[in-house]
């Protein structure tokens, strides 16, 4: 019985064993559980601190914030100050504006009145010019007369004595006959230097019957018929000077252009008039005429033209800058003979005259198939600028004496190669009609067969293909696209081949 009570069953024991292992595991829980605490603990006291310190920093915080609000409220104060003063300062900028306006009109009329001031000042010394030379050469004339004078006074004193040794002798009356016939054809010539001397080199002056008959003479050239570069067109260029012939411009516009398209349209032909100074305002002027653009533009007209019309009248323009000239002469050289010839290039009227009426059709320098046009010269009277007013007279009147010298050359030129239509039209009005005339009068020689819709077609493609052909390489010949030069560049190297 006693060795029996003392087993116990293999399930408790098992039990002890979890319960064993069970409270092992719960005494290392709280020992844990210790250690966490403590840890918690130090945590707690570590917070605690940091609360003292986040409490000293909160009470710093609310004293920068009073410090703040009073420097806003001050801010304010300033930013109200401020605007106040603003406002003035607005104030007074629009007050200067204002007055700014106001003394840019009036800067715009001084800048007006200095520009009026240096033109009037530009004439002044351009007339103080041509009187200086007109009061040289009338202190010359004086000289020369003084000098004559004096050459009557000795012949005179030697006259009278000689008439005064007639009393004593008759021989010496002979002698003294005898001299005087021969002191006849010397007052004769005496009386032939009085007279205005014509240097050699000079043309004489031409009585307004003479320059009729020359007029005259060669109408009959100026208006005879003329086959056209481009078969039903006539094309026709008109060269001027600038400002000076407005009014021509307008009146041919209205009373000329319109009844020879009319004309034009009745016959199947077109005319074509160009001026290159059309449409040109006064401020647009000395932009365009920069460099050499205005002339080669003429030049380009002047080639493809039937007819030029050459306007002339006291103005001969500002010369061409040299060094522009000099630039242009390179690839043309008839400039540089025209320069050796005359000492000038000239200006933009001079060249684009001289091109038409003198180089084209007569330069080998240029295309030998390049046919020159129908030159005419029409010469305004200068009686018409006596009938201006003064407001407009600075706009026609003479540029001073040295342009007024070349001009004149350029017109004696014109006029010895029987060039000049009409020597002294007397207003726009007269020069837009008597231009009208001569057109209608050519034209009416000229296209004496209309042309037919096939004709004008068939025409239109021959000028096509004539500006488009290809006339071979070299200097000569008409440059190829770059595409098409290399394709015929394979063409000729594997045609070799």
């Amino acid at each position: 019985m006693g060795g029996g009570a003392s087993k116990v069953p293999k399930d408790s024991s098992m039990a002890i064993k979890e319960i064993k292992e069970r409270a092992e595991k719960l005494e290392r829980e709280v020992e844990r559980l210790e250690v966490e605490k403590k840890a918690y603990e130090k945590q707690l006291a570590d917070r605690g601190s940091d609360i003292e310190k986040l409490g000293e920093f909160n009470r710093n915080l609310d004293r920068e914030k009073m410090a703040l609000l009073e420097e806003s409220n001050k801010a304010k104060q300033d930013m109200r100050g401020a605007e106040k003063a603003v406002e003035v300062l607005r104030r007074e900028m629009d007050e200067v504006k204002s007055n700014a306006k106001k003394f840019e009109a009036t800067l715009r009329e001084i800048n007006g009145d200095l520009i009026a001031e240096k033109e009037d000042h530009a004439n002044a010394r351009e007339e103080i010019a041509r009187i200086g030379e007109m009061l040289t050469e009338k202190v010359k004339e004086k000289e020369d007369i003084e000098k004559r004078v004096v050459e009557l006074e000795e012949e005179k004193q030697e006259l009278d004595n000689m008439l005064r040794l007639t009393s004593e002798n008759m021989d010496m009356y002979k002698d003294l006959s005898a001299k005087l016939m021969v002191k006849k054809p010397a007052a004769g010539a005496a009386t032939a230097v009085a007279a205005p001397v014509v240097q050699a080199g000079e043309s004489k002056p031409k009585t307004a019957v003479e320059a009729q008959k020359v007029e005259e003479s060669s109408e009959g050239k100026l208006l005879a018929a003329l086959k056209p570069k481009q078969a039903g067109r006539f094309k026709v260029c008109i060269i001027s000077t600038f400002e000076d012939f407005f009014l021509e411009r307008e009146a041919i516009k209205k009373n000329t252009i319109r009844k020879l398209t009319d004309w034009c349209d009745r016959n199947n032909c077109v005319l074509e008039m160009v001026d290159l100074w059309e449409g040109v305002l006064r401020d647009q002027y000395s932009v365009i005429t920069h460099g050499f653009y205005v002339p080669t533009l003429y030049f380009q007209e002047i080639e493809d033209a039937d007819i030029v019309l050459l306007l002339l009248g006291e103005k001969y323009g500002s010369d061409v800058a040299e060094d522009t000239c000099v630039a242009e002469a390179n690839s043309r050289p008839w400039m540089n003979r025209h320069r050796s010839q005359h000492n000038r290039y000239g200006s933009i009227l001079e060249l684009a005259a001289v091109y038409a009426a003198f180089i084209v059709g007569n330069d080998s320098n240029l295309p030998q198939d390049l046919t020159p046009p129908r030159v005419m010269a029409y010469m305004r009277d200068p009686a018409f600028i006596q009938g201006l007013p003064e407001s407009m007279t600075k706009y026609f009147s003479q540029e001073g004496s040295r342009q007024t010298a070349k001009l004149e050359q350029l017109k004696t030129r014109l006029g010895k190669a029987g060039l000049i239509r009409n020597s002294a039209y007397p207003d726009p009005h007269a020069l837009s009609t008597l231009i009208g005339e001569d057109l209608q009068l050519i034209l009416e020689k000229s296209q004496t067969k209309p042309l037919g819709d096939i004709e004008i077609e068939l025409l239109t493609h021959e000028a096509f293909m004539e500006g488009h052909k290809w006339i071979g390489q070299g200097d000569k010949g008409v440059q190829l696209p770059e595409s098409v030069s290399s394709l015929m560049e394979r063409v000729r190297k594997y045609a070799s081949i």
